[in-house]
């Protein structure tokens, strides 16, 4: 049994000591480490190269955010409101410093409109009796009548109340409700609380679209919003759309104003009646007078009528027709609500008969000048009818027969004073 161990013993050392020499040999490996070769890397690690980002930083250039910073530029003024008319009276008087009947909502903040101002996009006009009329740098005439409500966007009106009319050389989009309307042109567009809008083409055209729907206008055509076929649109019509366009009317190259001129109001013509008071005693007095615009608000006032005053102091003697005329200046004030005030002096001259003697009674024509002070205080009922009411006083040089034979007579002041209410037309 020894010698079998012994035997195998031998046989397992060849095999042990072969393998011992193979890890020698492995540990050798230092001579394949010569991956240093491999640590070249150092070359690959030139990405400082790539570093060169600095060149991409040139970032700067693309930060002329500045020029899109120019956006006040593409906030440009819609227009200039070119001139404001209020309804003072019956008649559109033309507005040069704030409106009474026009307002600009600018922001949620109400304010009265002003000739000149510049609109912006995004500012709403309101009038009540009033016009606004703004003046786009393009010619564009846009025209807001009384009662309506309008706001103004680059190109766009949003018409919420009342007409616009608009001459443009260029397409604009004026929406009424769930309506589009393209007009290019002369042509009056309405919006109603309680009822279909409309669109009038005075010259020009016009394009009403509804959803996929769309219907073409063109002059002297007209179309209810809520209709499909257009009518056509009588003289009487266009007249009635195109009646509160001033002959001063701003126009603006490429802008036709086209509509008949509104004669201004240059004079009044009026028929009176009231009581007077004369020589001590109460006479009705009849006058036909007028009044001539010189410069607003200065007027001349000219006036002649009839006074029945008795013809002396004796008791028994009829009375006589005496002729009133007077020559001044009124100044005229104009009130809210169509309502005037005004106030001025005259020079007077009565012409009638006076006793020259006690005894008898024999009569002459006699003249006696005189000055008044008059306070005017009147209402326009319609835009050529109104009502005035005439409160006046003053002094006349009143002749007097002498008191006795051989005597000269008197000529002394007298206190004269009468109220009159007439009405009058607006010339």
């Amino acid at each position: 049994m020894r010698r079998l161990a012994l035997l195998v013993l031998l046989l397992a050392l060849p095999a042990n000591a072969q393998e011992a020499e193979e890890v020698r040999e492995a540990e050798e490996a230092p001579e394949a480490e010569e991956a240093p070769e491999a640590e070249e890397a150092p070359e690959a690690e030139e990405a400082p190269e790539v570093e060169e980002a600095p060149e991409a930083e040139e970032a700067p250039e693309a930060e002329e955010v500045p020029e899109a910073e120019e956006v006040p530029e593409a906030i440009l003024p819609l227009g200039t409101v070119a001139m404001v008319r209020d309804r003072t009276g019956g008649l559109l008087t033309r507005v040069h410093r704030r409106s009474r009947e026009v307002e600009l909502v600018r922001a949620g903040v109400e304010t009265a409109l002003v000739p000149d101002t510049e609109l912006e996009p995004g500012d709403a006009l309101r009038s009540a009796r009033g016009i606004a009329t703004v003046l786009g740098p393009d010619g564009t005439l846009l025209e807001l009548a009384e009662r309506s409500q309008a706001r103004l966007e680059p190109g766009l009106v949003t018409l919420r109340l009342g007409t616009l009319l608009i001459d443009s050389p260029r397409a604009w989009e004026v929406r009424v409700g769930e309506d589009r309307v393209f007009v290019q042109g002369i042509v009056a567009t309405t919006a109603s609380l309680s009822g279909p809008g409309s669109v009038a083409v005075l010259d020009g055209t016009a394009i009403v679209t509804r959803g996929t729907e769309e219907l073409a206008l063109v002059a002297g055509q007209r179309l209810s919003l809520d209709a499909t076929d257009p009518t056509v649109l009588d003289a009487d019509e266009q007249a009635s759309l195109l009646e509160a366009r001033g002959e001063h009317a701003p126009v603006a190259d490429g802008a036709t104003a086209k509509g008949p001129a509104e004669v201004p109001e240059r004079g009044h013509l009026m028929l009176s009646g009231g009581v007077a008071r004369m020589d001590r005693h109460d006479w009705g007095v009849a006058q036909l007078s007028g009044r001539i615009r010189l410069v607003s608000p200065v007027w001349l006032h000219l006036s002649g009528g009839a006074a029945l005053r008795p013809a002396d102091e004796v008791a028994g003697h009829d009375t006589v027709i005496t002729l009133p005329f007077r020559l001044g200046v009124r100044f005229l004030a104009q009130l809210p609500r169509s309502f005037f005030i005004g106030g001025g002096a005259d020079f007077s001259l009565l012409v009638g008969e006076r006793c020259t003697d006690l005894d008898g009674c024999p009569r002459v024509l006699s003249l006696e000048p005189g000055g008044w002070l008059a306070v005017d205080v009147g209402l326009y009922l319609h835009r050529r009818v109104g009502i005035q009411l005439e409160l006046s006083g003053g002094l006349h040089r009143r002749r007097t027969p002498p008191a006795g034979p051989g005597l000269d007579g008197l000529a002394s002041p007298e206190v004269q004073a009468q109220g009159v209410i007439g009405l009058f037309l607006r010339l």
